[in-house]
């Protein structure tokens, strides 16, 4: 916004100053009427008449919008009515080259001031050679005005060339500011540090004109500066072959990366210590800015220039701001990586977990199904009771209900009059049986939802009920294992020992029959064949 301001700025002085000369030439040629035209009543003479309607003519395209078109116009019609002879040449001599300096370039300035001092030579040779003795006319009608001229001229352009470049210096160095502002919202529609600074770096080279702008961030040795981002194809080809360059070395970037100051490198420079890059031959000035996180330079924000006169102060402390910046976005976005990486680990690990979990709870449900199967099986099968009229009976028999509700179902048959409910009952999400409530009323649902709380609890107590009696069994079987253990200790012969034992497996496992043998079996019988 700055920069259009100052440049807004800059074409309406420049327009208002061409309207102001055209008018002045409309004066001049308005001036060079002789009062004796005015006064009988003579026609405009050619001279005069095409003067004004030049003025006029520059006045209508300055109108219209044709700026630059009515600048030079008016400039050429300034030079050519300088040609006229004195009193009035001295005026629109200087008027033309005040023109020119400020209008043109400085290749059409030159060409003003070669024609105005040219005419002016050739005007004072003409003198010189029809009054060879009239030293003080010529003082005071040719030397005094070149002098004049001369003096006006170079001042004028001087100070308008200073004038331009200041103007185009602030400018250039409000839009850095401007573009630095504007990389937080770069940043916001970036997906990570390699776009950003690609992004940024392509900026910087599109909107103020530079050859050549890359990026380099110090590796984690601290020992290499690499490229990380580079415009046009040299910076993709430089990317490729992973260019980098040692922190501290005798280069720009370097210096910059190792002494944490800015760097600027130029051709005319006896002390230029720019590495040459084959792929870059027409750099004439680089720039290297530090990119700083506190007091470590993280790394360099690199600008080349074709000007060997680039990078004037304002410039260099803009750019340097702009690499402040682009080191405090660095952070965060390395910071929010840093961040989603450590998501991603925990997210990972949660999963690793639910599954971990996932498998013990099939491994326990696998453990308890397996269990309870033993279990029953060492019961004959079936285990239960029966409420009959509230009387305990020996039947074991399953119901249709009692069958689907040991197959995972709810059954929930109801009516004001009977209610038979029928749940599955499950210990670790295995079904270990199932249970039905029968009576001759209606049963609500607050009762039927207590009784499902209450079957939770009885599958934790059965479960615990039934690990009890295995450790009950289980000391049971230490203590006789013991018991065989101290009457060994009084058995002293092997034959004693092996009946002992026979004696205590028979007893402890319920067998009517037994055998141990030592040694190694004999080949089988083959009844007289060969094997």
């Amino acid at each position: 916004m700055n920069q259009l301001v100052q440049i807004t700025t800059l074409t309406d002085l420049r327009a208002r100053f061409i309207g102001a000369l055209a008018i002045a030439s409309i004066a001049i040629g308005l001036a060079g009427l002789a009062p004796t035209h005015l006064v009988i009543g003579q026609s405009l003479g050619t001279e005069t008449t095409i003067v004004l309607l030049l003025g006029g003519l520059w006045l209508l395209l300055l109108i219209r919008g044709y700026a630059d078109l009515a600048a030079l116009g008016l400039c050429a019609s300034l030079t050519l009515a300088s040609l006229t002879p004195p009193p009035m040449f001295l005026v629109i001599a200087v008027t033309a080259l005040l023109a020119a300096a400020a209008l043109l370039t400085r290749r059409g300035y030159l060409i003003v001031w070669t024609v105005i001092i040219v005419r002016l030579a050739f005007a004072a040779l003409e003198f010189v050679t029809q009054t060879p003795n009239s030293l003080w006319e010529l003082g005071s009608n040719y030397l005094i005005p070149l002098a004049v001229i001369l003096i006006t001229s170079l001042s004028a352009r001087f100070l308008i060339s200073n004038a331009e470049r200041t103007a185009s210096q602030s400018a250039r160095a409000a839009h850095l500011l401007q573009f630095t502002a504007e990389i937080a919202h770069i940043t916001s529609q970036s997906l990570g540090l390699t776009p950003l600074l690609g992004q940024v770096t392509l900026q910087i080279r599109e909107r103020f004109g530079y050859y050549h702008v890359q990026v380099f961030l110090v590796d984690n040795t601290g020992d290499y500066a690499g490229l990380v981002a580079s415009t046009g194809e040299v910076g993709q080809q430089l990317l490729m072959r992973k260019h980098r360059l040692a922190v501290g070395s005798n280069s720009v970037i370097g210096q910059a990366t190792g002494r944490g100051e800015p760097v600027i490198a130029r051709d005319s420079d006896p002390k230029n210590v720019r590495f040459r890059n084959e792929l870059l031959p027409a750099t004439r000035a680089e720039l290297a800015l530090p990119i700083k996180e506190g007091t470590q330079t993280i790394g360099v924000l690199d600008v080349q220039s074709r000007d060997d006169d680039a990078f004037d102060q304002n410039e260099v402390q803009s750019l340097q701001t702009l690499a402040n910046v682009l080191a405090s976005e660095i952070r965060n976005i390395r910071l929010y990586e840093k961040q989603v990486a450590t998501a991603q680990d925990n997210e990972r690990l949660y999963q690793q977990t639910q599954t971990d979990l996932e498998e013990i709870q099939r491994l326990n449900r696998e453990l308890t199904g397996n269990a309870w199967r033993d279990y029953l099986r060492e019961m004959g099968g079936v285990a239960g009771v029966t409420l009959d009229q509230k009387q305990q009976t020996g039947d074991l028999s399953w119901s249709e209900e009692l069958r689907a509700a040991a197959q995972g179902d709810v059954i929930e048959d109801i009516t004001p009059d009977h209610s038979k409910v029928a749940m599955p009952l499950k210990l670790h999400g295995k079904l270990i049986g199932a249970v039905e409530i029968e009576t001759d009323h209606e049963i609500p649902q607050s009762k039927i939802q207590a009784m499902s709380e209450v079957l939770e609890y009885l599958a934790t107590s059965l479960e615990n009920a039934r690990l009890y009696e295995a450790s009950q069994i289980e000391n049971v079987q230490k203590q006789r294992l013991n018991e065989i253990v101290t009457r060994y200790e009084t058995v002293g012969s092997v034959e004693e020992l092996l009946r002992v034992t026979l004696q205590e497996l028979g007893e402890t496992l319920g067998a009517e029959s037994g055998t141990i043998r030592l040694g190694t079996a004999p080949a089988a019988e083959t009844n007289g064949r060969g094997a």
